[in-house]
């Protein structure tokens, strides 16, 4: 195995890597300024809560306004503590507004995707 190969002390899954709850909710921010929703992932409190849609509103977060706010704040609003209880307030694709609550899951993931991660190094090696 290369050096590089080798595994770092912060892989994902390590027990001394910091976790985070998550509710795997993706949105993004629209040109009005609110916050649609994209994503449910598998498996998250979002996904097996069956009552969000892809295409609703996301406009409070714990009594948060979301209109205007930037994509990174949504992502930090939307995390928190594992096990801790987040509300929602969401607008259906029908208008109707709807209060959600939702448990954040232990989350011990980088938030970024390894082909994001490696990106870089191939455009440089492509150079």
């Amino acid at each position: 195995m290369d050096k590089d190969e080798d595994m770092s002390g912060d892989e994902p899954g390590n027990p001394d890597m910091p976790t985070k709850g998550w509710t795997g909710l993706k949105t993004i921010r629209l040109n009005d300024g609110s916050h649609g929703v994209i994503k449910l992932a598998m498996g998250s409190s979002s996904a097996t809560s069956g009552n969000i849609q892809i295409g609703e509103e996301l406009t409070h977060v714990d009594d948060i306004e979301a209109c205007n706010l930037p994509a990174e704040s949504m992502g930090t609003l939307l995390s928190g503590p594992p096990d801790s209880n987040v509300r929602l307030y969401l607008i259906s694709l029908g208008g109707v507004g709807k209060d959600i609550f939702l448990n954040r899951i232990a989350w011990d993931k980088p938030s970024i995707s390894w082909s994001m991660a490696v990106h870089p190094f191939r455009m440089r090696r492509r150079k």
